[in-house]
């Protein structure tokens, strides 16, 4: 489908390039006798100019290009007009109006005159149109196939592998501390009253002689 309109419009291009192009260079040649009066009614868009050239007629030929004032051009204000066995020379001409050209002083010999005329006509204007068209459908059928090109893949870039952190070894239990050393068995001594002399047994803090307070003894 793409390739389709840019074919198209190709082909409009190139017929407006030649629509364009071809009356600017093309030229037309016509022979003219003495008796004779070439007429001229451009249809141009507006005014165009026109270009009369001639070479090997004798040397006093007079070539006169006018406005034709009547139905039958056979004669009207001047325009432009060379002399000589060769030359040229250039006119403006308005669209719709009728011109007439004629030679003379070469008794009866016929002079081959070239003509070129230039100016904006309808079949120009076509061509500039289809010449933007042609451009547009060329460009639309490049940008839809850019469009529909897919996106270039891209590698996916590998992920840098996560180093695990090491999970805390478990602390181990501290040891339970040693008990405090029990004080060593076996029945306490009796307790002796320092002022008087009683024996009194270990859980008596006063002696039951004096009652005085009791100090260990031993």
């Amino acid at each position: 489908m793409r390739r389709g309109r840019f074919v198209v419009g190709l082909v409009l291009l190139l017929i407006g390039l030649v629509l364009i192009v071809l009356p600017l260079v093309a030229t037309t040649s016509e022979s003219v006798a003495p008796s004779q009066v070439l007429t001229l009614t451009p249809s141009f868009i507006g005014s165009g100019t026109v270009t009369v050239s001639w070479s090997g007629a004798p040397s006093a030929t007079s070539v006169q290009l006018y406005s034709c004032s009547t139905s039958t051009c056979d004669t009207g204000p001047s325009l432009a007009s060379g002399q000589g066995s060769s030359g040229s020379f250039s006119a403006t001409l308005s669209s719709g109006q009728t011109y007439g050209i004629q030679v003379s002083g070469t008794g009866s010999s016929a002079v081959t005159l070239t003509l070129k005329t230039l100016g904006l006509t309808l079949p120009m204007l076509a061509g500039i149109v289809l010449l933007v068209v042609g451009i547009i459908v060329v460009l639309l059928s490049f940008r839809r196939r850019d469009e529909a090109a897919p996106a270039p893949s891209v590698a996916p870039v590998p992920e840098a592998p996560v180093e695990e952190t090491p999970a805390p070894e478990p602390e181990e239990p501290a040891a339970p501390a040693a008990p405090a050393a029990a004080p060593p068995s076996g029945p306490r001594p009796p307790l002796t009253c320092s002022y008087c002399g009683t024996v009194n047994e270990v859980w008596l803090t006063n002696c039951r002689s004096c009652k005085r307070p009791l100090k260990t003894t031993g």
